[in-house]
């Protein structure tokens, strides 16, 4: 969650050309920004069915200088799962808990904080838990028992 990105367009960043933007931004910003950037439109319909909102936002603002409004990042991958949030972040390893890491404090999440702040842990996964039904994560328990009946192919 704390890969950097390079981007080369001193035409479109001006005066923030050969800067470092530090605003956390993750992969779902990508297409909104390279919407803005080239002035294309998001496709309303496509032949076989209408596509997702798009769940990310535009970094040029951000990579401008304008900052990014606080907001939480979610993350799913085979039952694996975080958000972050401002300084917050919580994980879970399929199939545990939830932990709860203050990433400006432990950058390398050596610390888990989630005994101290259970009602931040509670609000995170309450959100992750919406993002999840809103794009359609599909829980691992049900991946594993359709995989246990030959319905789905392993990872």
């Amino acid at each position: 969650m704390a890969s950097p990105f390079i981007m080369h367009w001193p035409a479109g960043l001006g005066d923030r050309a050969g800067t470092i933007c530090r605003d956390p931004h993750y992969l779902p910003d990508f297409v909104p920004t390279v919407l803005e950037a080239t002035g294309a439109a998001y496709p309303v319909d496509l032949p076989v069915r209408d596509p997702l909102p798009l769940e990310g936002r535009s970094m040029i603002a951000s990579l401008r200088g304008a900052g990014e409004p606080e907001r939480c990042q979610f993350y799913e991958h085979l039952g694996n799962a975080a958000v972050r949030r401002g300084r917050w972040k919580i994980v879970r390893e399929y199939p545990g808990d939830w932990e709860l890491y203050d990433v400006e404090g432990d950058p390398a999440e050596l610390s888990d904080v989630a005994a101290r702040y259970p009602e931040t842990v509670r609000e995170l996964a309450r959100a992750w838990a919406e993002w999840a039904a809103r794009c359609g994560v599909v829980p691992r328990e049900r991946i594993l028992e359709l995989e246990r009946w030959g319905l789905a192919a392993p990872d």
